[in-house]
């Protein structure tokens, strides 16, 4: 019999695990039955008592309730935070998001659900998500005082370009001018001041807006060098007005698997594909997604000869459905060919460096310069784009360079090349219009801009918290969507805590066990590093103070470098901040280490090598830790066998290319984004999965970080896709890696 209820409560075990599978997606209806039938199949169990279906709702309250003391602690713990809002509609519902950026890091506030998409629905929903956070402080103060707090920590708000972002960051300037303390001593014009946001907006969206723009400029374009009598076809009835962006939607409606089930072959165009060993570029065309409609005209330039023949070998033109009919006529045609080609360009040349340079960049003003640059190339290269077309790159460390690269610019028609040239140029001169119009605020004489005259000159200390795009919300969103299919009869709370649940059981464990394991913590209060006591476990809560005060201990970090045990470095393998941390340590260590081995493997000439017996497979660390010691004198050490040593290579480092990073706990695949110099790339990484081997996948939050090449250890193999979806992918050379990895780690890290 298991025991789930002592002294009148439910032991904190059944909290945990109710906790857990909730964390898991399990309805709050059918936790029960499953705690049961796994008790009772698997372990031949009896169950005493089990919470029914309100406990678990207490439970996704207090989850959330949790979630929001956390980030109302990092608010009022951080200075000039930054407020992300975005708004979206699904199934005709209206949904507002909020989330913030501290020093700390970024943190989901809530989602709602709002009446409308206006100001008002946007301010009702601000307030009430920071009236519930303030009365969840614990302080004496009236939850009005609170909330004023929480709101003057905000200094930024950062939101994507609709229209109604500007009213509402006079809406919130108002708010605080009324939050601000009102004495005698302070003039209004120092209050108006202090409520004074920063109104920063996310980058990505220009992008989207080149787009649309593009799109439009390039049908005016096409449509005054039209000749219709060659162009139309009277046995086509084409869905949408001909246009390159229709024959880019309509390639990838007919060559993507599930696009369109009704008249797609996408499953058969793949396997056409394959048996000529040619990867499948496209992908499902979802409106103006981010960069979609430049990265598809490029796929569908890349893939035009493939199409063309795949429709040839296997439909009879009298038994062609219509979109069969349009793609064919489409893919003969040089003048939509050209405006594929033009949004390859733009797509390999612009707007795909531009986002790398985007998502990587160390603070969001510092974008500026890059805009202003952006500006002059397109005003240069809107009016002889010639340059662009035999591929001059503008970006080099951000450029990728492919085999779609490669077709673009290998293209020797010269009728194909002029349309093009005259296509881009008309795609850049719209791009002129957008940056003009949403930009001005980041270009010289802007109220971003740090070069205007009578800008504040803390602008830069008060928006380190900004981040360079909205992406925050836009993931809260997917979430919401996931979360939806996958519970399609939760409520809106229960989907707020799998989107706010910041801290969760595993997470803090791991926390508490890396102290304790790794970092060799030491503490007066040994439960501080347990996670039960007299067979009872902690709650979330109860593990997450533990663990906060782990953090706040005092205890002298310069203690790591000399080796003592009683050390707690403030370090999480998951953080990119404190990982890079870690690995600038292990960089001097490995440096150290690479000199002593040159100086092995090439000894002064008086020196003659010691004749030694092999010794065991723990030697390299004994030797190791004997030259530690005082018996400096002592030279009788022996080499690794040459099987069990790690060889510096000497790797030829590139963007795109995928390699393997060594850190002390285990080795990470991931993709070069950019080589810095030559010592440095910035790396993009996968995540690998939970209890498997050869198995990985894309974080949902992009994990990058620069590295330095001392510590790619590997760069011989390739990553694919496991099934169809793309995310879960596979290494080749697995083993090998693997291999590889354990010399450099008895080799450097022992």
């Amino acid at each position: 019999m298991v025991t789930t209820f002592h002294e009148g409560k439910y032991t904190d075990d059944v909290r945990e695990v109710y906790a857990t599978l909730l964390s898991m997606n399990v309805g709050v209806k059918n936790i029960e039955n499953v705690i049961k039938t796994v008790l009772e199949k698997l372990g031949g169990l009896k169950v005493e008592r089990l919470p029914k279906k309100t406990f678990a709702e207490y439970m996704m309250v207090e989850a959330k309730a949790l979630a929001q003391i956390q980030a109302a602690e990092a608010m009022l713990n951080s200075n000039f935070n930054t407020l992300h809002t975005d708004g979206t509609k699904r199934m005709g519902r209206e949904f507002g998001g909020l989330q913030v950026g501290t020093d700390s890091g970024q943190l989901s506030l809530g989602i709602s659900e709002l009446v409308s998409g206006n100001t008002e629905s946007f301010l009702k929903m601000i307030d009430q998500i920071l009236s519930d956070m303030g009365s969840l402080l614990e302080t004496d103060e009236d939850i009005a005082v609170k909330k004023a707090k929480l709101l003057l920590s905000v200094k930024n708000l950062m939101t994507d370009r609709h229209i109604v972002n500007t009213c509402l960051k006079n809406c919130l300037e108002k708010m605080r001018f009324e939050c601000v303390p009102e004495d005698g001593d302070t003039p209004e014009e120092v209050r108006t001041k202090v409520a004074k946001l920063n109104g920063f907006k996310c980058n990505l969206h220009v992008i989207v807006n080149f787009a649309s723009q593009a799109e439009i400029g390039l049908k005016q374009w096409e449509k005054n060098i039209s000749n219709l009598d060659n162009v139309e076809d009277n046995n086509v009835n084409f869905t949408y007005n001909q246009s390159t962006t229709d024959f880019i939607r309509a390639c990838c409606k007919l060559c993507v698997p599930g696009a369109d089930e009704k008249s797609g072959y996408g499953s058969l165009f793949r396997t056409f594909l394959s048996d000529n060993n040619i990867d499948l570029k496209l992908t499902t065309f979802h409106g103006h997604r981010i960069n979609l409609l430049f990265a598809m005209g490029a796929s569908v330039f890349f893939h035009k000869d493939n199409i063309y023949e795949f429709i040839d070998l296997y439909f009879e033109k009298e038994n062609r459905n219509n979109l069969l009919k349009a793609v064919a006529n489409y893919v003969k045609n040089p003048m939509y060919l050209a405006g594929c080609r033009a949004f390859g360009i733009v797509d390999k040349l612009f707007t795909g460096p531009l986002w790398r340079i985007i998502e990587n960049a160390d603070h969001i003003l510092d974008l500026n310069q890059v805009w202003e640059q952006f500006k002059g190339f397109l005003e240069i290269y809107s009016q002889d784009a010639t340059d662009l077309v035999e591929g001059k790159i503008l970006y080099k460390n951000y450029t990728n360079i492919d085999e779609i690269f490669g077709c673009l610019f290998a293209v020797e028609d010269e009728e194909l090349n002029i349309l093009t040239t005259e296509a881009l140029q008309i795609i850049l001169l719209n791009f002129q219009l957008i940056l003009e119009r949403q930009l001005s605020d980041c270009l010289p004489g802007g109220i971003l801009n740090e070069k205007t005259d009578g800008i504040d000159i803390n602008l830069r200390e008060q928006s380190k918290s900004v981040a360079t795009t909205n992406i925050i919300s836009e993931r809260d969103f997917a979430n919401l969507d996931r979360l939806q299919r996958e519970k399609p009869n939760a409520n809106l709370i229960a989907l707020e805590v799998n989107l706010t649940q910041n801290e969760k059981i595993e997470a803090v464990k791991t926390q508490l066990k890396f102290r304790k394991k790794v970092l060799h913590m030491n503490v007066e209060d040994k439960t501080l590093l347990q996670f039960s006591s007299n067979t009872i476990s902690f709650s979330l809560a109860e593990l997450i103070s533990n663990l906060k005060v782990l953090i706040h201990l005092n205890i002298n970090v310069d203690n790591a470098q000399s080796g003592t045990k009683d050390t707690c470095i403030i370090f999480c393998i998951k953080s990119k901040e404190e990982r890079e941390q870690i690995m600038e340590k292990q960089r001097e260590l490995i440096c150290i280490k690479l000199n002593e081995i040159k100086i092995k493997q090439n000894p002064p000439p008086v020196c003659e090598p010691v004749q030694k017996k092999p010794r065991k497979s723990n030697s390299n660390k004994s030797n190791y830790q004997s030259q530690n010691h005082d018996n400096v004198e002592e030279t009788d050490f022996v080499v690794s066998k040459p099987s069990e040593t790690y060889t510096p290579k000497s790797i030829a480092l590139k963007a795109g290319q995928y390699i393997a990073v060594a850190y002390i706990d285990t080795w990470y695949p991931g993709q070069i984004l950019s080589v810095k110099n030559d010592l440095l790339v910035q790396v993009k990484f996968l995540c690998p999965s939970q209890n498997m081997g050869n198995l990985f996948k894309w974080t949902q939050k992009d994990d990058i970080s620069v590295v330095e090449n001392i510590f790619i250890f590997c760069s011989d193999f390739e990553v694919k896709a496991k099934d169809s979806g793309g995310r879960t992918r596979v290494l080749t050379n697995y083993d090998t890696i693997c291999s590889e990895y354990k010399k450099y780690y008895n080799t450097y890290f022992v």
